[in-house]
């Protein structure tokens, strides 16, 4: 996790940068991060 908060400070730029785990959040919030938010990586299972 650690790693990955690191190379997301290094490409963000002035830009702020979340990290959230939908699966760790109440429905509600998870509906409005897949209304608003934006994906910049999804795991392949």
């Amino acid at each position: 996790m650690r790693e990955l908060k690191e190379k997301l400070e290094e490409v963000s730029g002035l830009h702020k940068v979340d990290i959230i785990f939908l699966e760790s959040v109440d429905k509600e919030f998870e509906n409005i991060i897949l209304r608003r938010g934006k994906i910049l990586y999804e795991r392949c299972t």
